[in-house]
């Protein structure tokens, strides 16, 4: 008579362990799918700050003119990216010119001619690219 109990005694142990093992399978998997959204709001935010790369060698190639040698005027500009489904990505771009480090007010821009910084976002990730022409 003492062994009635016990039948529901190890159901009750074995379906508490097997909730577990799901429940932690469960926070794993989500903290998987988490990561991997993330890693793809990276990826656009860093190809918008590309773009915005891109914009800003065609404006110091093609609109901004010399002033006495090797300084140009110093420029900034944001643009924004159709993305698939109405979503849109930013991009914010500074130009800084120079002849060489701290005559551009810059104290990180040591290039001869300009350093150009953009910062990519989308959906709360930023990204950043900074090159010397």
């Amino acid at each position: 008579m003492k062994e009635k109990g016990s039948a529901i005694y190890f159901s009750l142990v074995i379906l508490t362990t097997i909730m577990g093992v799901i429940l932690m399978i469960n926070l794993v998997l989500i903290s998987q799918l988490k990561a991997n959204k993330e890693e793809e709001y990276s990826m656009i935010a860093y190809y918008a700050a590309e773009s915005g790369i891109e914009e800003a060698l065609m404006t110091v190639q093609n609109g901004i003119t010399l002033e006495g040698g090797l300084h140009f005027e110093i420029s900034d500009f944001a643009g924004t990216i159709d993305i698939a489904g109405g979503e849109e990505a930013t991009y914010s771009v500074i130009i800084t010119t120079g002849t060489k480090a701290g005559e551009s007010g810059n104290p990180y821009c040591d290039a001869p001619y300009c350093c150009i910084r953009s910062e990519g976002e989308y959906k709360g990730v930023k990204r950043a690219i900074e090159i010397e022409r």
